[in-house]
């Protein structure tokens, strides 16, 4: 049966070809001539089964009766064959589409460094950044030149005072000066009423104790003042008296209504008596009526109370406050008049005293002085004594008149 099935399968098999070779040259197109192929053009024997592709040829291309004949006298399957050989690979197929990302592999080796590139084109400035913190200081650059004077600036705060300079050199000699001016040659102490060798010198100075600063330390008027001292000699004290017996004489005292004089009291003098101070004295005719009527002399004297400080010079000592000391050295008139040295008058009490009714004739001075009395011992100076509108300013070379403030 074996032997029909192959005859059977090759005659078949060559109608097989022929249509496929003429579906073939149709499908070519009309570069190849339509020429019929049949059985007659192929030579028995020369087309084997190597000739045929594998698969080429299925059951749908045998005729009916070889497929019934095919199914009723098949056998059984005989045994595989062996692989043939590879053929050779085939054309190149088109690229797929991109398949899906795949998980992330395992971080590989760090490569090498690369090559340096080369430097990109600058890029836009940036925005201003924050700015950053101060930096160290800087060396001191080299001094510049000197820039043009500019406006003059306001006057700055008083600096703190400098230390003291270097002595300077010793100056040339200047020409002589011109000689001092002398002042009124009608002051000078009035003999007879000094007892002893009393110290009256005018001269420059006197200045306060050490610590005690100007103006306290300088005679309130000009640079001099008046000197006095008296000592205590055996128990008896002397006197002084320094002033003018011309220029006063017949005045009215009441036309006075400012008297006073500032003082250089010394603690030494204190402490011997609070009360131990120089004094002002007018020598006069008191012209008064009464018990007195007959007294054409005395002398009126103030005596000021304690100096507020000592070892400098007192401010103003104004002899006419009321309650100030004032007495007069005649008994009668002292006891006419209440002003002695056990009742003191005021100046306006004095003023009254010798401006009474009994003698319409005015008092008049003959002498005003300042001194120091006989009580006790004293070392000190007095300047500046005011008359009424005058000031009488003892300096080095004279006593000198200014107005009174």
């Amino acid at each position: 049966m074996s032997g029909k099935l192959t005859g059977w399968v090759r005659e078949n098999l060559k109608i097989t070809l022929v249509a496929a070779i003429v579906l073939t040259l149709a499908l070519a197109g009309g570069s190849y001539a339509v020429t019929q192929v049949t059985g007659k053009d192929i030579r028995d024997g020369s087309v084997t089964g190597k000739d045929l592709r594998k698969g080429s040829v299925g059951a749908r291309h045998l005729a009916g009766s070889a497929r019934k004949f095919i199914r009723e006298n098949a056998g059984q399957d005989g045994q595989d064959g062996q692989d043939g050989a590879r053929g050779a690979d085939g054309a190149r197929g088109h690229a797929g589409p991109q398949g899906a990302a795949g998980p992330q592999g395992l971080k590989g080796d760090k490569g090498d460094t690369g090559d340096t590139g080369q430097t990109g084109p600058q890029g836009p400035v940036g925005p201003q950044g924050n700015t950053g913190p101060q930096g160290p200081q800087g060396n001191t650059g080299p001094q510049g030149a000197t820039g043009p004077q500019g406006p003059k600036g306001d006057k700055g705060d008083q600096g703190d005072k400098g230390d003291k300079g270097d002595k300077g050199d010793k100056g040339d000699k200047g020409d002589q000066g011109d000689p001092p001016a002398s002042g009124n040659p009608n002051w000078g102490p009035i003999a007879r009423n000094n007892i002893g060798s009393p110290l009256l010198s005018l001269v420059s100075g006197l200045n306060g104790s050490f610590g005690v600063a100007p103006p306290d330390s300088n005679p309130p008027h000009g640079t001099g003042s008046l000197v006095m001292g008296v000592n205590d000699v055996s128990g008896k004290v002397e006197k002084a008296s320094f002033g003018n017996e011309v220029d006063f004489f017949g005045i009215d005292p009441n036309s006075y209504d400012e008297v006073g004089f500032h003082v250089f009291q010394t603690g030494e003098n204190a402490s011997i008596s609070p009360g131990n101070m120089p004094n002002i004295t007018f020598e006069l005719d008191p012209n008064v009526g009464g018990a007195s009527s007959g007294v054409n002399y005395t002398s009126l004297t103030y005596v000021p109370g304690p100096a507020p400080a000592v070892n400098q010079w007192s401010g103003y000592i104004d002899a006419t406050e009321p309650g100030d000391k004032w007495y007069f050295t005649n008994g009668t008139l002292a006891a006419q008049t209440g002003c002695n040295q056990a009742t003191y008058c005021d100046w306006n009490q004095v003023q009254v005293a010798l401006n009474d009714a009994g003698d319409p004739t005015p008092a008049a001075i003959y002498s005003v002085a300042v001194g120091k009395g006989r009580d006790n011992q004293w070392f000190g100076a007095v300047d500046g004594l005011r008359l009424g509108d005058t000031i009488y300013d003892f300096e080095q070379f004279g006593v000198f008149e200014i107005p009174a403030p």
